[in-house]
């Protein structure tokens, strides 16, 4: 209990420096343990462990560092808020630290105390707080993923009064979370203390750890630990879920603790990715030879493929699955998923095994066919094609079978044109073989992993392919909510707000029985969501709208809109509807855009009658409407009493006329359609 009492103390004394330092970046620099700026308009490069964006304030991008014990130095532009953290220092490096305009470097350094291993939390902080007496311990505890590591023979300190860094001629970098350590393989040995956040040197004799009196003398041979690592951008998306999109650090589980730097994707279908390849410009030539794939190229935050060995060892670690993002020269955005994909070592010519496609709204398969296939560049002819090599004819590198129905390495055009067939970035099913893509991106992610679907897409891209009710989580929604999802009407995915086939639910009815929604959810019934879940939906992302209609004649028509939001209850759920096309014409924005809702006893409408109560409904009424899809059912031949009184959309067929059968459904606008 006293130990645990010790630790909880630590953590809570920490949190609150870091708060109030984070707030006064110039304190942090003068008490804390970062050095002034060496020179303006200067940064070190290639060595970043992880970038973020909208930082406010130096302080917040120092605050960022401090805990982490893989960070030990800082590039930091105030103008555009972005703080790079960084694993290395400018004396490590002289050469990376470069001329960048509004960039400033700080580094990490720390007080020195009489005894090396132990810092007062007083002196720490500059505070009158005092450290508590940790219990003796005599030897290093392990807990998991031990390793080995050699202690060097010979050491260097350098110290000063306010710092203190370290120089061991090893292969070992050594790292220590509150009384554990854990290894890893770069070229220079640091030992970290996150509670401390102090660096020292390890000698070979002298005192490896100590919590104040008590000593440990360093073995030839020591076990240390810490924490797992994460071993892909899942990993770092499943402890911190509001990790922004950035570079980050991952260890492959068979690279035994070795770093890879990889750029995670943490919004696209619910975070999590590992992007492995991504085009977006002709800045980095990808028409390479075979050990330029094996290790790698380009910048992971903009042209890139990350490498054929760290493709390998990332999709043997488990089962993942795949996305590639597509993008076309009109802005045309798409997608496909696979949900299975590996890619073997290089003793089998990093051969590819994808499977499962469950596609996109636009694109079809083009990968299944190289299933299979081994890797292929200018100088391995590795394809199946018996009159030419792929790679050379295509100026590009893939697992091609016959020269393929698809590949993304080859010449960035910055055009839809192509010199020749297939020579550009190609997915032949899509835009076919004389048209270049604009913008590719492939990622992979565990298939074992659950994103917390916020809508029916989200469902629908984890590879439920069943039209059926499911419950969501809607972004600002304390509980799950349950829906209808129509997984097969116009690829897939889509949140039905309203249903109307059955005719046996009144929908007559008040404010609160629509603000709360009425009717099962289910394929059988008729139903309102409820204003207010309509509300959260479609203000946690984009929507797009289709309205499907069914006439008596049994006549099918639609309407679809780019555009489909309400606002809250306090703005009486105002519409905001654009964008249309469809066979059905527009009965919603000329008329009904910008307009609250009104129902039999809250009349919104602009109309000196009380429309809701006129057209026995409620809607987004206005002089009163020019539909009106939730007002009375009419039985067979559905011929109209009175101008307006049934499911209408004057439009299509009339004023006249009430529908048979009607359908709203929502679905992210940014899928197409």
């Amino acid at each position: 209990m006293a130990v645990q009492g010790e630790k909880v103390f630590l953590s809570v004394l920490l949190w609150c420096t870091l708060s109030f330092l984070s707030v006064r970046g110039d304190m942090l620099l003068r008490s804390v343990g970062f050095s002034q700026p060496a020179t303006s308009n200067v940064a070190l490069t290639n060595h970043v462990l992880k970038s973020l964006r909208g930082v406010r304030s130096t302080g917040r991008c120092l605050a960022h560092c401090l805990p982490s014990p893989l960070c030990v130095a800082v590039n930091y532009k105030e103008a555009a808020g972005t703080c790079e953290l960084s694993t290395s220092r400018k004396d490590e490096y002289p050469d990376d630290l470069v001329s960048e305009v509004g960039w400033q470097y700080y580094e990490k350094v720390l007080p020195v105390v009489e005894n090396l291993f132990s810092i007062p939390m007083d002196s720490y902080l500059q505070t009158t707080a005092k450290m508590p007496t940790l219990e003796p311990t005599t030897k290093t505890p392990t807990t998991e993923m031990p390793t080995t590591t050699e202690i060097p023979t010979t050491t260097r300190m350098f110290t000063t009064e306010m710092s203190m860094t370290t120089e061991i001629p090893t292969t070992t970098r050594m790292f220590t979370t509150e009384m554990s350590m854990t290894t890893e393989i770069p070229t220079t040995t640091r030992m970290f203390t996150t509670e401390m956040s102090m660096t020292t040197e390890i000698p070979t004799t002298e005192m490896l750890m100590t919590t104040e009196e008590t000593t440990t003398e360093a073995p030839t041979t020591v076990h240390v630990t810490t924490e797992k690592p994460p071993v892909d951008c899942w990993d770092i998306h499943s402890s911190s879920p509001t990790s922004p999109s950035g570079e980050y650090a991952v260890y492959p589980k068979a690279w035994e603790n070795q770093l890879l730097k990889v750029y995670c994707d943490m919004t696209t279908d619910l975070g999590g990715w590992t992007v492995f390849q991504r085009r977006l410009d002709s800045s980095q030539n990808f028409y390479l030879d075979w050990n330029s794939y094996k290790v790698g190229f380009g910048a992971i935050g903009g042209s890139f493929w990350l490498g054929n060995d760290a493709l390998n060892v990332l999709t043997s670690q488990g089962a993942y699955q795949l996305r590639i993002e597509l993008e076309s020269y009109d802005s045309v955005k798409t997608f496909v998923k696979y949900g299975y994909v590996s890619v073997a070592d290089e003793a089998r010519n990093y051969r590819l095994n994808v499977t499962s496609f469950y596609g996109s709204y636009t694109a079809d398969d083009a990968l299944s066919a190289d299933s299979g296939q081994a890797f292929t560049t200018k100088d391995v002819d590795n394809d199946n094609d018996g009159d030419r090599q792929c790679a050379q004819a295509l100026q590009s590198a893939w697992w091609f079978g016959s020269c393929g129905y698809c590949h993304l390495n080859g010449p960035y055009q910055g055009s839809a044109s192509v010199p020749s067939r297939g020579v550009g970035l190609i997915w032949g099913p899509w835009l076919g073989y004389y048209e270049s893509l604009k913008f590719t991106e492939m990622k992979i992610r565990p298939i074992s992993a659950q994103p917390i679907p916020k809508d029916c897409w989200d469902l629908y891209q984890s590879g439920h392919s069943s039209s059926g009710v499911y419950t969501i989580y809607v972004t600002g929604r304390p509980e799950g909510l349950t829906v209808l999802c129509d997984m097969e009407f116009d690829g897939g995915g889509w949140t039905t707000i309203q249903k109307r086939e059955i005719g046996d639910l009144d929908f007559y009815r008040g404010w609160a029985d629509y603000k709360a929604g009425f009717g099962t959810v289910d394929t059988e019934s008729d139903f309102w969501l409820g204003l207010d879940d309509i509300h959260l939906l479609t203000n946690q992302d984009s929507y797009q709208i289709r309205i499907i209609f069914v006439s008596w004649g049994n006549i099918f028509g639609y309407a679809r809109y780019s555009e489909f939001r309400i606002n809250n209850e306090a703005d009486n759920y105002r519409l905001t509807i654009g964008g249309y096309a469809g066979n059905a014409g527009d009965s919603l924005i000329t008329y009904h855009n910008g307009m609250p809702w009104s129902t039999l006893d809250r009349d919104n409408d602009k109309d000196a009658r009380q429309c809701a109560q006129v057209m026995r409904g409620a809607w987004w009424y206005n002089n009163c409407q020019t539909s009106n899809l939730n007002g009375p059912y009419v039985e067979y031949p559905g011929y109209l009493s009175t101008n307006g009184q049934g499911i209408i959309w004057s439009s299509w067929p009339g004023q006249d006329d009430s529908l048979a059968k009607v359908q709203m459904k929502i679905r992210p606008t940014n899928i197409g359609y």
